[in-house]
């Protein structure tokens, strides 16, 4: 109980942790001395020391964007997303406009709205949906 509170709460700068596994060893009980209070509080800190000792990965959410802009504006659009700390992965050519697939940080996505529309003087347009969750940058 102990060890999983421990986890829930974040041992480490207040960030819960998942896929975790914990497995308890041994435990040894003295008639008239051990507590369930003590072992709660024994394996919380077992579990803060193992989470230390781990290296545990900081983990943020990435995104799949879809960029829609006219043909002369591709540069910028690909630049908005460069800026952004995103990795373009697709581009497909249609008659007049280019549609380009990327993976960006939620983080830097804040903003990307107004970016796009002052790049491509209004005509840019993207969407944008949940794709995995990766190991945060910086």
């Amino acid at each position: 109980d102990g060890a999983e509170q421990t986890s829930r709460s974040g041992p480490l700068e207040g960030h819960p942790m998942d896929d975790l596994r914990i497995t308890v060893t041994g435990v040894r009980i003295i008639d008239g001395i051990s507590a369930p209070i003590a072992y709660r509080i024994a394996a919380s800190e077992a579990s803060t020391k193992a989470c230390q000792l781990a290296q545990p990965a900081k983990m943020e959410p990435i995104m799949a964007v879809e960029i829609i802009v006219p043909d002369e504006y591709l540069g910028s659009a690909i630049s908005a997303i460069n800026e952004r700390r995103g990795r373009v992965d697709k581009m497909v050519e249609q008659p007049g406009y280019r549609v380009v697939g990327a993976m960006v940080p939620l983080r830097a996505m804040f903003g990307f709205s107004k970016d796009l529309r002052t790049r491509t003087q209004g005509k840019g347009t993207f969407s944008m949906k949940f794709s995995h969750y990766d190991v945060m940058s910086g």
